[in-house]
């Protein structure tokens, strides 16, 4: 009955493309299996008709081994006809078979893997050598998005358009692994798009590929498939593909350089151009976004670089100041600038980077740029907003109209203990925070051979950056916000003040019990979390105990 059905399948496989290439791997291994047993009927029958006497026995002990194999592949064909098994669940299917059974039956099973292993090597070949994905019915586990199909190839598109789909990634492959021979894949098509100075030719090498074609062969040679070996091989392709694509970006532009500017602009190193900048754009910030305000908010930085002479400059040529946060989707973009209620908290800023430098600075690692950037503007506003209300207080020394210089010195000694709090922030911030682990990247990028490995050196600088200045710990943000917002507020009272030559002492006093309680608060909470740069901005801030006893 096995044999019977078994030739059924094998004779109802539709020819390519129709069926999917696994399953007619399966049934091409089915087919020799069915005639070994085929050509043992023949050698008993020539045995039988030589000697006649032949027992049944003899028959029954030379066919035996066939019984073991038959029952659990048959199982297995039903199970392949009866859900319409395709892809990798023929390579899961079988895998199962080999924890367990007879030797002769894992025998059979690894025959019947090799034949469908030899189509994924394959695929995996066109895809790692070539980067083509030979994958017509999408069986393998890489897998192309839907909107990419049939784009043309151009760097960023390839990029972008392939994934892996767990859901066909057999179990016996790690998902490192698989991640790995995306990236290698990908970066091939990279290579390809590019066309540098530094390279004669298009792609992989002569030589590599030459390698890589022989390191899968070798793979297919072998009657079982070696998980630890396909992971080497895998790892020593991504290595070395790896080193390719460091060597084009390196080519193309300066990668130091590159960082420096992402430093001087979205981490504020250039202070002096958003000091101006927060004073030149003062009143369009404090409006809700309109139709005009990117415009506006543009020239307005050009204006100021120009002033300061930074126009000219490359670094500065690259960036573009925007209104909405980079990366969300148009529909998200558009609620966000609607809830707005100013620009500061969808204000951010935009860099021109030449392919290929946007696989290693992604979207993702922008959107990390932007709320940095966002909360060291907050910061720096804050900062100057209390330093404009010092210079107000000592000309109100020098005035006697109006009350002006009848302020009580509660308005100033609240203000002296703000910009205490906000001064040895930012400093931490700067010092301690952003510049020692840019100088640890930036040795890393000197030094690094490793396209992977710089790109999570670089991923984990931006998750260091956001931890250590509280962008992911909520009850610290909140908290930080809170003081930044309260001495914002205080600023604006002093000048409500002056305006109205009256002293708004209840507004004051909710202030001060408000900046109080959670300046307070946020030392107790960052007494407790164990950091050495931290416990540098504890010192400075509590040098004489004063939060620590209140």
């Amino acid at each position: 009955a096995f044999v019977e059905q078994a030739e059924a399948v094998i004779a109802s496989v539709p020819p390519r493309p129709a069926a999917g290439l696994y399953v007619r791997a399966f049934a091409h291994g089915l087919d020799g299996l069915l005639s070994e047993y085929r050509e043992q009927l023949i050698a008993l029958e020539e045995t039988i008709m030589t000697d006649p006497t032949t027992p049944l026995t003899f028959l029954q002990h030379t066919l035996e081994p066939f019984r073991f194999v038959f029952a659990p592949i048959h199982e297995l064909v039903n199970a392949i006809t009866a859900n319409q098994t395709s892809g990798s669940g023929v390579l899961e299917a079988l895998h199962q078979l080999t924890l367990g059974g007879t030797p002769q039956l894992q025998k059979t099973v690894h025959r019947l893997l090799h034949a469908c292993h030899g189509i994924m090597l394959k695929q995996l070949t066109s895809w790692m050598v070539y980067g083509v994905l030979a994958d017509q019915q999408a069986e393998l586990f890489i897998r192309q998005s839907a909107q990419n199909g049939d784009a043309p190839r151009t760097g960023r598109v390839a990029w972008d358009g392939y994934s892996v789909d767990p859901s066909k990634l057999p179990s016996y492959i790690s998902p490192q692994t698989a991640a790995k021979a995306l990236f290698v894949g990908k970066a091939v098509q990279v290579l390809q798009s590019c066309q540098s100075s530094n390279r004669s030719s298009v792609g992989l090498p002569a030589q590599d590929e030459t390698e890589f074609i022989s390191w899968m062969h070798d793979l297919h040679q072998q009657d079982r498939f070696d998980t630890t070996r396909f992971d080497a091989v895998v790892e020593k392709m991504s290595v070395r593909v790896g080193q390719l694509l460091l060597d084009v970006v390196n080519s193309e532009v300066n990668l130091v350089d590159v960082l420096q500017t992402l430093k001087a602009y979205f981490l504020l190193g250039q202070g002096e151009l958003f000091s101006v900048l927060l004073e030149h754009a003062a009143r369009i910030m404090r409006l809700p976004p309109t139709q005009s305000t990117q415009h506006e908010i543009g020239v307005a930085f050009l204006q100021v670089a120009q002033l300061l002479r930074l126009d000219s400059s490359q670094h500065f040529q690259r960036m573009r100041i925007h209104v909405g946060a980079p990366g969300l989707a148009a529909v998200e973009a558009a609620a966000d600038l609607a809830s707005a209620p100013d620009l500061w908290p969808v204000i951010g800023l935009k860099c021109d980077l030449p392919w290929p430098l946007p696989i290693l600075l992604t979207d993702e690692a922008f959107q990390k740029y932007n709320t940095l950037f966002r909360f060291l503007l907050q910061v720096k506003r804050t900062q100057l907003e209390l330093n404009s209300t010092w210079l107000y207080q000592k000309s109100c020394k020098k005035m006697t109209r109006n009350g002006l210089a009848t302020l009580p010195a509660a308005f100033w000694t609240l203000r002296h203990q703000m910009a205490f709090v906000v001064d040895n922030l930012q400093q931490y911030i700067m010092m301690d925070v952003l510049e020692v682990h840019f100088q640890k990247l930036v040795e890393l990028v000197t030094s690094c051979r490793d396209f992977e490995l710089l790109r999570r050196a670089h991923d984990e600088y931006l998750d260091a950056l956001l931890a250590e200045t509280f962008r992911l710990t909520p009850t610290v943000r909140e908290g930080l916000a809170e003081i930044l917002n309260v001495c914002l507020a205080f600023c604006s009272l002093v000048s409500r003040s002056a305006h109205a030559g009256a002293i708004l002492e209840g507004e004051l006093a909710s202030m001060q019990k408000v900046f109080s309680k959670q300046s307070v608060f946020l030392f107790k909470i960052l007494h407790n979390v164990k950091s050495q740069r931290l416990a540098q901005l504890l010192l400075r801030v509590d040098y004489n105990s004063f939060f620590s006893d209140t």
